[in-house]
């Protein structure tokens, strides 16, 4: 059970949000020491976790995308071990990564000619 404290207690200052015993959170209302919350404080927390979470992963995906676009605007020769280390033969103009991009771009028309199909058949082939 959370309650807002109303008066100073066990060093706490009046204001502070803590969780107690359903017990001992019915007694510190009862003497008038806190009060109970009736929302929950951790919704705020929580949400305000994922926004930040999901900007940072945003951030890295756009960062990476960025990265694959450079290396692929390279010639093939520096492209293919910068994309793809030692593997040899691997084409920088036709994998996941550029349909990674172009899905990114929002360019159907690349991806249909290339692809042959469009973005979520593609993802499926």
């Amino acid at each position: 059970m959370f309650v807002q404290l109303t008066k100073d207690f066990l060093g706490n200052a009046p204001g502070k949000r803590i969780d107690v015993s359903p017990e001992h959170g019915q007694l510190l209302v009862e003497r008038g020491i806190a009060q109970a919350l009736t929302d929950d404080p951790l919704v705020p927390l929580v949400g305000r976790a994922v926004e930040q979470l999901s900007a940072r992963v945003s951030d890295g995906i756009n960062s990476a995308l960025t990265q694959f676009a450079d290396a692929q605007s390279q010639s093939r020769r520096v492209a293919g071990p910068a994309i793809f280390g030692d593997t040899p033969g691997a084409d920088p103009r036709r994998c996941f990564g550029d349909w990674l991009l172009h899905v990114a771009r929002n360019d159907e028309r690349y991806l249909e000619k290339t692809y042959g199909s469009l973005r979520t058949k593609a993802a499926l082939a």
